[in-house]
């Protein structure tokens, strides 16, 4: 899950929001 969370950031490079949520996301989802 994790590895396809980080291709996707760098698919949209144009929406940095969604990129700072993405990173978010799998941070706080393995704990």
């Amino acid at each position: 899950m994790t590895r396809r969370a980080r291709p996707v950031t760098v698919d949209p490079p144009r929406s940095g929001t969604r990129i700072e949520r993405v990173r978010v996301g799998p941070g706080p989802g393995q704990a």
